[in-house]
């Protein structure tokens, strides 16, 4: 999950060692719920540090959590047992909760789409190793290209003729061309 660094950081002090409160963190709600049973008649009553606070019933719900104001320790008493816990949770607004199944079926998906992908470049680079040049130079299997032979390279000592001297005036080896070219015209 792109962008997800809450945490929970909860610690359970118990006075029966088969009773632990359950905390469900939901974006910016905090939900305790305590597992005692009431005495008959009675309500499960909820204290933040040593004070008794409003919520009467198993759960206590903060809405708006703020480590600030709602870090603490926790306690939910029923008649004469009771259970304690510290909470210290960062929550945020914008995350989505995601089922792990969920995360793995993604990740599964996207690293055989990639070994997928791969098979695919290696099985049509292997078959052009060798081979310079684009599609151009593609032959059916067991047939070889023919052979284009290049153009020849110039005789250095090509000979000028008196029409040919037009190629002499716009060739770089001469310094004087234009003045040899214009004697050669008598001019």
């Amino acid at each position: 999950i792109t962008g997800f660094t809450e945490y929970l950081c909860v610690s359970v002090v118990l006075s029966s060692s088969f009773a632990e409160l359950e905390v469900v963190i939901s974006k910016t709600k905090v939900t305790l719920t305590c597992p005692l049973e009431p005495p008959s008649g009675s309500e499960i009553k909820w204290k933040k540090g040593a004070e008794e606070t409003k919520n009467i019933g198993q759960d206590f719900v903060i809405e708006e959590y703020d480590s600030s104001r709602d870090d603490g320790d926790y306690t939910c008493v029923s008649g004469a047992n009771s259970l304690r816990l510290h909470l210290k949770a960062k929550v945020c607004e914008s995350c989505e909760e995601l089922e792990p199944m969920t995360v793995a079926g993604v990740i599964i998906a996207d690293l055989l789409i990639t070994l997928g992908v791969l098979i695919l470049v290696y099985y049509f680079s292997k078959n052009r190793k060798g081979r310079v040049g684009g599609s151009a130079g593609v032959h059916p299997r067991g047939t070889t290209p023919k052979m284009v032979r290049p153009p020849p390279v110039p005789n250095p000592d090509y000979e000028v003729t008196g029409t040919e001297w037009g190629v002499l005036l716009f060739s770089w080896p001469f310094q004087n061309c234009w003045d040899w070219g214009h004697s050669l015209l008598g001019g």
